[in-house]
C-alpha cells in the first residue's frame, strides 16, 4: 500500500554498522575504560612515581593559584611567578606528564588489542553484535592487520577525528584505520545470515 514511500534498503548495507552505531560502541568502550582501567592507571602510575605523581602535583599547584586570582586571564602570569610551579617545571618540565599519559595510553591500547585478538571485537562492539573482519574475505583478520589497525588509530583521531567521521561517508562505513589495515567492521548476525545464504 505504501510502497511508493517506502525505501528499498540494500540487503548488503545491513552488513555494515552505521556511523551512529560505531560511535555508540566507542562510547561504551570509553565508559568501561573509565570505570575499569582508570584505577589500574592510578595503581601503575603510583607504583612508578609513588606519591610524587606529576599530574596530581600540578593539579594541587593550579588549584591553589586559582584561588588567589580573580579571573582565568591572570592564571598564566601567576603560575609563572609561583615558586612551587617553577620547582615543578625544573624537576619534571612536562616530560613527567607526557610519560604518565604515555603509560595510560599504552595500557588502554593493550586492553583493546587483547579484545581484538581474543574476540575480534571490543565490549562496545560485542554489545551491538559487531565484529572486525578482513575486508576481502570477511574472515578473521590477521595479527598483522590488527597491529596496523591499532597503530593507525592515531591517524584517524589526530586530525580533528576526521578519520573517524569518514565512517559516515564511506559506502561500507570504514574509518581510515579500517582502510589502512584492510579490515572491516560488520554486523555479526547479518554476516552469518549472508554466509549461510551463500552456501545454500
Amino acid at each position: 500500500m505504501f510502497r511508493f514511500w517506502a525505501k528499498k534498503e540494500d540487503p548488503a548495507k545491513r552488513l555494515y554498522p552505521s556511523f551512529q552505531s560505531r560511535i555508540f560502541a566507542a562510547l561504551v568502550d570509553t565508559a568501561l575504560a573509565i570505570f575499569i582501567l582508570i584505577p589500574i592507571f592510578s595503581i601503575t602510575s603510583s607504583a612508578i612515581y609513588g606519591d610524587n605523581l606529576p599530574s596530581k602535583r600540578l593539579e594541587v599547584i593550579m588549584n591553589r593559584v586559582q584561588k588567589q586570582i580573580n579571573n582565568s586571564a591572570e592564571l598564566s602570569k601567576k603560575l609563572s611567578r609561583d615558586p612551587q610551579y617553577q620547582k615543578f617545571i625544573a624537576q619534571h618540565g612536562y616530560r613527567g606528564l607526557m610519560i604518565e599519559q604515555g603509560i595510560q595510553t599504552s595500557l588502554f591500547a593493550v586492553a583493546i588489542f587483547v579484545f581484538w585478538l581474543k574476540k575480534r571485537s571490543t565490549p562496545g562492539k560485542m554489545f551491538l553484535s559487531m565484529k572486525i573482519v578482513d575486508a576481502k574475505t570477511l574472515k578473521d583478520p590477521s595479527v598483522t592487520q590488527l597491529v596496523i589497525r591499532l597503530c593507525s588509530y592515531a591517524l584517524s583521531i589526530l586530525p580533528l577525528g576526521m578519520g573517524i567521521f569518514y565512517i559516515a561517508f564511506h559506502k561500507k562505513h570504514r574509518a581510515w584505520h579500517d582502510i589502512l589495515s584492510g579490515t572491516l567492521v560488520v554486523t555479526e548476525i547479518e554476516l552469518k545470515r549472508q554466509l549461510l545464504a551463500a552456501k545454500n
